[in-house]
């Protein structure tokens, strides 16, 4: 059983740096002296062997403190005993005030007409589609968790399982590519390199290469993807299978900023085709001449839509 002093100037900074990633070992310790390097490794194998989840501050706040109370137990001359348990380990992280470091603190988000590429923490990379969101912690290592909105496309770097959450169902992959679109109650998923997990509702689908699915009132519907190595929309084109139309619209809305109007009674009519991401009158013939529907932009700029 190892033990940690209980220094009067603990290096708060230091671990949080080192865990986040901007600090190596090697800089680390440099920095601290000998016994407390060797906790912060205790501490870093005792979460890293974790599947960490939201954390409760509520929830959490009692237990920790009921731990730390029983610690107190156990103190003599200025030390304690360092467990490798969990609740231990949130405990020394409350105490050096890093346990904020395991939620969801640190944001990514697109506007109308635009997209953003970015790598995450793990080497993973994502791609943003228009008017979408995406949340994931800083010790995202350790928390392979991200909360979307929207739409994102994702290449995952093999290791721990990779979730992504949505208002709409959850996606759960080791290490392989996938879309998903998550808009308006409509939900699809589709992987083009491994494979994924897709859960949504009380339906659990796994998906391999070139397949995919969507779910809109609580129906699924497979979807069969071509070779494509990526989806459209990263090259500028939106491509839909059998999509209601109020989700169509509003996938157009997120790269034109215009108000759009249509009738109720097409909100469900199914859609397959593309629109353009950059030409607006190219993308609203794509989308009204399949369907026998009338379209006009008005001088305030709003785009009514007719049958």
């Amino acid at each position: 059983m190892m033990m940690m002093k209980n220094n009067n100037h603990p290096n708060e900074t230091y671990l949080a740096e080192w865990l986040a990633g901007t600090i190596s070992d090697a800089q680390l310790k440099l920095m601290v002296n000998k016994s407390d390097y060797s906790a912060y490794i205790q501490l870093r194998d005792s979460i890293g062997s974790l599947q960490l989840s939201d954390p409760n501050m509520e929830e959490n706040y009692s237990k920790i403190r009921e731990k730390i109370d029983l610690e107190k137990k156990h103190k003599r001359s200025g030390e304690f005993y360092l467990l490798p348990s969990f609740s231990v380990a949130a405990a020394i992280l409350v105490l050096l005030g890093l346990f904020h470091l395991l939620a969801f603190s640190n944001s990514e988000n697109t506007g109308i007409g635009t997209k953003s590429s970015m790598k995450l923490p793990d080497n993973s990379t994502v791609t943003l589609n228009a008017q979408s969101a995406l949340d994931y912690p800083t010790l995202f290592k350790y928390n392979r968790k991200i909360k979307l909105s929207g739409e994102a496309f994702f290449d995952v770097e093999k290791g721990s399982t990779f979730c992504v959450e949505t208002e709409n169902g959850t996606i759960e992959v080791l290490g392989t590519k996938f879309n998903v679109l998550s808009r308006d109650g409509f939900f699809e998923v589709i992987c083009y390199e491994g494979r994924v997990k897709v859960d949504a509702g009380d339906k659990t689908i796994f998906l391999d290469k070139g397949h995919g699915v969507s779910f809109n009132d609580n129906k699924l519907e497979k979807v069969n993807e071509s070779n494509n190595l990526q989806p459209l929309w990263i090259s500028g084109e939106s491509s839909f299978r059998n999509v209601p139309f109020h989700v169509l619209i509003e996938q157009l809305k997120s790269h034109y900023d215009y108000s759009i109007e249509f009738p109720k009674t097409l909100s469900d009519i199914k859609f397959s085709g593309t629109f353009s991401n950059s030409n607006l009158e190219m993308a609203l013939r794509s989308i009204c001449l399949p369907l026998n529907l009338q379209y006009n932009i008005t001088k305030d700029g709003t785009i009514i839509i007719s049958e």
